[in-house]
């Protein structure tokens, strides 16, 4: 599968991005990613993260990323796992926010005050950013505000601020860099926590935080779970929202976000219109043939499980069973496959849909 995934180089602004970036095949989504330049990767953990959550991302879907420059360390790992050419351009972020509306995702890893800025301003837009805790400078300054931020309550509310102003005005000086006064310096990092104060009071919702000493969930996952939600929040209709959820949940494998956003009793009748796509060349369909060959059984079982109807297998063999035929030198007919993954899921040779006699017109 080609993947066309591109590096901007956003060292210049200007008012309109290059029309023929857009003569390109349009991405799924853009990834922005900022950090101060000297101190873009300051760990070999925080870069190996990057690298194989950034490149396992591109290898599934075209996305497009914004660096600060070819010569950070983003567009270096990039650089190791793409074999088409990249345009140079300017910012296109508001671009793609005012006309082209494709899903945007902001990603601050380490930076300084001007990094700080510019997320609180994508925050103001509604634009999502994934703070990289442990990186450093302004991100962790945002992510410590935002566990401060957790678990607050409405009636300390006064209280919370006060606390939240001190802290996170003496945390400011880590990112603020400046040879003048005292007072100055004071009265700048006020300013800073005001800032973020006022982002998460607002737009909380829109800041994601993943820590690089998180040894249970990657930073893949992270960024799959929120392209997901992006992917899924201007679709109105339940049937073709649905059907978007089950593309990328085949394409990323993820069972758990199939059980809870498909496969589940609440969706039982949405559930009941996708089902006869299981016989055509859908999202459902290819969801599962790939989940067969590729022995997914946690989402084998969920289609057997909330789709009942053994007709329907039937004419999905009919159609897909060039395609799930092991290798000749095995001969194992796909019938005999799926009867087999029945009996690993329900550990019962009864509950197997089909029987070795059955004929596939």
């Amino acid at each position: 599968m080609l993947i066309l995934s591109f590096i901007f180089q956003c060292s210049l602004l200007g008012e309109k991005a290059d029309k023929k970036i857009w003569e390109k095949e349009k991405p799924v989504a853009l990834l922005s990613i900022i950090g101060g330049s000297d101190e873009y990767l300051p760990t070999e953990t925080i870069r190996n993260q990057l690298k194989s959550g950034l490149l396992a991302i591109m290898k599934t879907i075209n996305i497009w990323i914004i660096t600060e420059g070819s010569k950070t360390g983003v567009a270096a790992i990039v650089k190791e796992d793409r074999n088409t050419g990249q345009p140079e351009t300017t910012s296109v972020e508001d671009c793609v926010l005012d006309h082209i509306k494709i899903p945007l995702l902001m990603i601050i890893v380490g930076g300084e005050k001007d990094s700080f800025e510019i997320a609180m301003s994508n925050l103001e837009k509604k634009v999502p950013v994934l703070v990289i805790d442990g990186s450093g400078s302004a991100a962790d300054f945002i992510s410590k505000g935002y566990r401060m931020s957790t678990h607050k309550k409405s009636e300390e509310k006064t209280l919370f601020y006060d606390t939240f102003k001190y802290e996170m005005t003496d945390a400011a000086k880590s990112i603020f860099i400046s040879n003048d006064e005292q007072n100055t310096l004071d009265s700048s990092c006020e300013i800073l926590a005001e800032q973020l104060h006022n982002g998460l009071k607002f737009n909380r919702k829109y800041i994601y935080v993943h820590s690089v000493n998180d040894t249970t969930y990657t930073l893949e996952r992270t960024i799959q779970d929120i392209l997901f939600q992006l992917f899924c929040e201007d679709t109105k209709n339940s049937i073709e929202l649905q059907r978007n959820i089950l593309r990328f949940v085949n394409i990323w494998n993820r069972p758990d976000i199939a059980e809870k956003e498909i496969f589940n009793l609440e969706n039982r009748k949405v559930l009941r219109i996708l089902q006869v796509e299981l016989c055509t060349q859908s999202s459902l369909a290819e969801l599962f043939k790939n989940s067969l060959v590729s022995d997914r059984v946690d989402m084998v079982r969920l289609v057997l499980e909330f789709i009942q109807v053994n007709e329907l297998y039937e004419k999905f063999l009919n159609i897909h069973i060039k395609d799930l035929y092991e290798d000749a030198s095995t001969g194992k007919n796909i019938v005999v496959r799926i009867n087999e993954a029945v009996i690993k899921i329900l550990g019962s040779k009864e509950m197997k849909p089909f029987s070795a006699g059955n004929v596939i017109m």
